[in-house]
């Protein structure tokens, strides 16, 4: 478990991780500015890239949760965040829920998950938040 948190944390793999999630955050744009209401291959398409980013961000959270247990993991904020939003991402996927569309609309709030991984960009948020 040590070995896992170890290389969880390193500087490689966290700016990895944010590159993916800032990946993510562009298609999701691209995603809205095109009218997918038709459901054609566009929408298949962006469903499937949708899925990978999914089950992508299961895996980071599983390996997460192992390397830093039970009460390290929950005693986060950031993870019980990181948590909710891959839950609500899964949610999203399922179109005869009601309220989809709003659960549709959190999966852009993976984007916030930077502020986990690069502290820089958190501090900035919090001094301009601050003033």
């Amino acid at each position: 478990q040590s070995y896992v948190r170890r290389l969880y944390s390193a500087d490689r793999v966290q700016f990895f991780l944010a590159g993916v999630i800032g990946l993510n955050f562009l298609i999701t744009a691209v995603e809205a500015e095109i009218n997918l209401e038709q459901r054609g291959e566009t929408h298949a398409i962006f469903n499937a890239i949708n899925i990978a980013f999914s089950c992508l961000f299961t895996v980071e959270l599983l390996v997460n949760m192992f390397g830093n247990l039970w009460h390290k993991f929950w005693g986060d904020f950031w993870n019980i965040a990181d948590f909710l939003i891959v839950i609500f991402s899964f949610l999203s996927h399922a179109a005869d829920l009601p309220g989809v569309n709003i659960l549709r609309i959190v999966r852009a709030l993976r984007v916030c998950r930077l502020f986990k991984r690069l502290p820089g960009l958190r501090q900035m948020i919090m001094a301009l938040s601050s003033s």
